[in-house]
């Protein structure tokens, strides 16, 4: 299928992206970063994570449905302001053959 991606103005912030690509005895491995355009809202939610265990979201950001973000994932929101780091504990993407497809991601 074919993603229509998110208009300009769905996505006024940016946000950098570490995408969790794997673990070994040495710990998580990361891509290399990468700068996309996202909505950011700081929103205290309760969620679940991949396991099934209920963790504190401190962060919800939606953003294009190809940007590539599992869990794990380590996400720099607010940059050169409140500028942090989270990691993404839950992710979903919809889609649909005429409207925008995105994704939302929830952080720590």
């Amino acid at each position: 299928m074919d993603a229509n991606d998110l208009p300009d103005w769905c996505t006024p912030h940016e946000v950098t992206i570490r995408a969790l690509v794997g673990s070994d005895g040495m710990g998580q491995a990361y891509a290399d970063p990468v700068t996309v355009p996202a909505f950011v809202l700081d929103e205290v939610q309760l969620v679940r994570d991949a396991s099934g265990s209920e963790v504190v979201s401190s962060t919800t950001i939606h953003l294009s449905f190809s940007v590539s973000a599992p869990p794990g994932s380590l996400v720099t929101i607010w940059p050169g302001l409140a500028e942090r780091e989270a990691t993404v504990i839950a992710s979903g993407r919809a889609a649909h053959p005429t409207l925008p497809a995105y994704q939302t991601l929830r952080l720590t």
